[in-house]
């Protein structure tokens, strides 16, 4: 089940936030916690805001297609976090200019060692604490400044490793 909440605009209905909460299966049984792989390539994400919670304790959750657009979203709190089967994202796609709160992103992501994060850009964002916490990340690629952000903010981040990342600088 998608749950999220909606504004119409004339006849076309808009997402403006949204989340994974399990499905019905064929018994019309509701079913939690098991989605293994989410395909968002063909949801229009351009009028969402928050996505806090999208992906929250999906502890089932090995890969996703995360090809969207997140250059209105604010919000990404809690939106990885409890993922423990993610080894890997590629979130290179991924705009956060208009992003303010990243608290606890990544949080608990205890299998996710590999994050393409090319596009994060953090200067906006007020609210960042635990954004690591618990993730043995070993292998970050992003932006030179995204890099110092985090060094800058290691504690805060809950970044355990940073010494032992592998960071590879684009741009």
């Amino acid at each position: 089940l998608l749950q999220g909440e909606r504004k119409s605009l004339g006849r076309e209905t808009v997402i403006t936030s949204m989340d994974f909460i399990g499905y019905m299966d064929s018994d019309n049984n509701y079913v939690g916690n098991c989605l293994n792989f989410i395909n968002m390539s063909d949801i229009n994400t351009s009028a969402i805001t928050d996505m806090s919670y999208m992906y929250q304790n999906l502890t089932q959750l090995k890969g996703i297609n995360a090809d969207f657009d997140t250059s209105n979203v604010t919000a990404f709190k809690y939106m990885f976090a409890g993922c423990k089967e993610l080894t890997s994202l590629n979130l290179k796609s991924f705009r956060t200019t208009a992003c303010t709160n990243t608290f606890g992103m990544f949080r608990n992501c205890t299998n996710l060692g590999t994050l393409d994060l090319s596009h994060f850009d953090m200067t906006n964002v007020t609210s960042f604490t635990n954004m690591f916490l618990n993730c043995p990340l070993s292998h970050i690629t992003c932006t030179q400044a995204f890099k110092e952000w985090c060094y800058t903010n290691k504690s805060t981040l809950g970044i355990a490793n940073y010494s032992n990342i592998t960071w590879t600088i684009i741009g």
